[in-house]
């Protein structure tokens, strides 16, 4: 059974659009709103690696 993430935790995936590849997509998940939602954040960059000084919030 896969665990759940933990704030600032996020996934990489390839950004298409319109069928051609764009770049990655990160998306982290900065915490949980006061109705419990979750706030999400998204960055977009040409290559995968990206310097961590991104995800100093």
């Amino acid at each position: 059974m896969p665990s759940k993430k933990a704030n600032a935790e996020g996934s990489i995936q390839k950004y298409y659009k319109d069928r051609v590849l764009k770049g990655w997509r990160t998306t982290i998940t900065i915490r949980h709103d006061d109705t419990g939602n979750l706030v999400r954040k998204q960055f977009y960059e040409k290559t995968k690696y990206v310097d961590n000084d991104l995800f100093a919030l």
